[in-house]
C-alpha cells in the first residue's frame, strides 16, 4: 500500500472493495484485496478537513464506483439542505451536491456506517431515522426506524439478497424488520423475533435456535 497501514483508516467496504483514508493528508484510497490494486483518489483543495466517507459500487450496475464525502457535523447550520461531495472513477472528478434534507434529522448525529444498494446509499441516525441518499436522483429523505418498544439502543442496517434489513434488541429479544420500498413508498416488515432465551443446546453440544415455532441450527 502506497500508505502505512497503521496510518490508514478504514471507513468503508462495498461488493469487495475497502475504502481508506490518511486522516493527515484527507487523502482517500479504493483497495481490492482480490487483485491486490490500491487506487489513490484524487485531492480536491477545498477539502481542508478529513470527513467521514463511503462507497458506492456494484459491478451489475457499473464498472465505475463512488465516493461520497459527507459534509455533516453536529454544529452544521440549521437549513433544509445537506452537502454531499461524490467521486465518481467515471468523471474522475469530485463534484459537490444540494440536497434537501429535514432539519431536525440533519443537525443530529449521524452513525458512521452505510449500506449501499440500487443507487442509494443508506445511513442511520441518532434521531432514529434511516437516511436515504439517492445518488441518482440526488435526493434524500428520512424514514423513522421501527420501534418495537426497544431500549434507547442503536441498531443495525445491512444488505441480505437484495434487500435491506434493520435489527434491534431489547432486553432479551431480537428484532429484525426488512424495508419495502413501493412507488417511492417505504414501510417495515417485521420479519424475525427472536429470543436469545430460545437458544439450547442439543445432546451433541450444537445450538439451535426457535425462531416464531420454527427451528434451526446454528452453524
Amino acid at each position: 500500500m502506497p500508505f502505512q497501514p497503521g496510518n490508514g483508516v478504514f471507513l468503508d467496504c462495498c461488493n469487495r472493495l475497502l475504502l481508506y483514508q490518511v486522516m493527515s493528508a484527507c487523502q482517500y484510497y479504493i483497495c481490492s484485496p482480490a487483485s491486490k490494486q490500491v487506487v489513490q483518489i484524487p485531492r480536491d483543495s477545498t477539502h481542508e478537513r478529513s470527513r467521514y466517507a463511503a462507497l458506492a459500487f456494484h459491478p451489475l450496475e457499473s464498472p465505475h464506483y463512488r465516493v461520497v464525502r459527507f459534509n455533516h457535523w453536529p454544529n452544521y447550520p440549521e437549513s433544509d439542505t445537506v452537502t454531499l461531495d461524490l467521486f465518481s472513477l467515471e468523471s474522475g472528478k469530485w463534484l459537490s451536491h444540494l440536497m434537501p434534507m429535514e432539519t431536525t434529522v440533519k443537525v443530529d448525529l449521524w452513525i458512521k456506517c452505510c449500506v449501499y444498494l440500487n443507487g442509494v446509499l443508506y445511513r442511520s441516525s441518532h434521531s432514529k431515522h434511516l437516511l436515504h441518499f439517492d445518488l441518482n436522483e440526488m435526493n434524500a429523505l428520512a424514514t423513522e426506524l421501527p420501534n418495537m418498544g426497544t431500549a434507547d439502543v442503536w441498531g443495525f442496517i445491512g444488505v441480505s439478497r437484495g434487500c435491506l434489513y434493520y435489527s434491534n434488541q431489547d432486553d432479551s429479544t431480537l428484532f429484525v424488520w426488512a424495508l419495502e420500498v413501493q412507488h417511492k413508498v417505504s414501510r417495515w416488515i417485521l420479519k424475525h423475533t427472536i429470543h436469545i432465551n430460545d437458544f439450547v443446546k442439543d445432546c451433541s453440544g450444537g445450538i439451535w435456535c426457535l425462531i416464531n415455532n420454527n427451528s434451526w441450527p446454528k452453524p
